[in-house]
């Protein structure tokens, strides 16, 4: 079982699209998935269209009790499976209590009933205690990086986080660009600059500026549902078999 955590404090990175996304493709291929939301902003379960219909069956409730995980977890088609979020704990900055706060998503995937081929995680744009959580039971992380300078502090401070847990447990982060624009200057100066310093923690593939990508949440649909012939989804579809054949 790969558990991938999508992470970046900085946020309008692709963040949520690239998990929804990456879920969506890995269960398309035949993989039995997990999307955790555990972003209280809820938007990868609204993405799924998932509304905020019982607050107390949500991704906070395993962090509360991790025995209840088989009880909120919602079936979105035959390989995919959704434990949804909820805007009640909008405000809520997560456990903080107890032996080991970031340790409470770990424990709760140990009461699976179902052995899933992947659980792709949905973070906060934050490094709170929901990050550290999903952080402490991965062991992937995803880092979108939208091609803007500005994207480059928020990922050295996401990266020496990483490299300071990696001391403890292995993890493995990989950099993916979004928001790409080929032929463009700017696009292509982050990409060189990333690729010099990570050369080996960044995907082969970039997801491009589509507006397609923008458009499919509202839809309630994948980017392979709502235009599966879109730059975008051939981009995503690109990463889900780089991912799986990672492995």
């Amino acid at each position: 079982m790969r558990i991938i955590s999508i992470c970046n404090q900085k946020g309008g990175v692709g963040k949520t699209t690239t998990a929804v996304n990456i879920v969506s493709g890995l269960s398309m291929a035949g993989k039995t998935s997990l999307l955790v939301d555990l972003d209280p902003q809820t938007n990868a379960s609204s993405y799924l269209g998932y509304r905020d219909n019982e607050p107390h069956k949500c991704s906070y409730t395993i962090l509360e009790n991790p025995s209840k995980i088989n009880e909120v977890i919602l079936k979105v088609n035959a390989n995919l499976d959704l434990i949804p979020s909820s805007l009640s704990y909008l405000d809520d900055p997560g456990p903080r209590e107890g032996d080991n706060p970031f340790d409470h998503l770990r424990e709760s995937f140990e009461y699976l009933e179902k052995n899933y081929d992947y659980i792709i995680i949905d973070c906060p744009p934050s490094l709170g205690s929901y990050t550290f959580n999903a952080i402490n039971t991965s062991q992937e992380i995803i880092i979108p990086v939208q091609c803007h300078y500005l994207s480059l502090e928020g990922l050295s401070q996401i990266v020496s986080l990483v490299d300071d847990i990696s001391e403890v447990k292995k993890l493995k982060f990989t950099i993916l660009l979004t928001m790409f624009e080929e032929n463009e200057g700017l696009s292509e100066e982050i990409k060189s600059e990333i690729d010099k310093h990570f050369s080996n923690n960044l995907f082969k593939i970039s997801i491009p500026y589509d507006i397609t990508l923008a458009e499919a949440p509202s839809h309630e649909q994948s980017i392979f549902d709502y235009m599966p012939i879109s730059c975008g989804a051939v981009a995503y579809a690109i990463l889900v078999k780089e991912i799986i054949d990672g492995e």
